[in-house]
């Protein structure tokens, strides 16, 4: 392998390495503010199934009447 093939490897490496960086840390971003989003969006989440696990508001629509 030439001088130039090793550098080129070289450079390619770097580069390679600097996107790997820049998109970790594009992704972990972007999941914090989903995260985020999510709970800023649905603050009662919980609440959601509350009908079918018979939570909640559900306790007053329950079949045992």
């Amino acid at each position: 392998m030439s001088d130039h093939d090793e550098e080129f490897l070289e450079d390619l490496d770097s580069i390679a390495a600097i996107l790997a960086d820049g998109y970790l840390r594009y992704r972990n971003n972007r999941r914090k503010d989903l995260l985020a989003t999510t709970a800023e969006a649905s603050p009662h989440g919980h609440e959601v199934n509350a009908s079918e696990k018979g939570e909640g508001f559900a306790d007053s629509d329950s079949s045992s009447d």
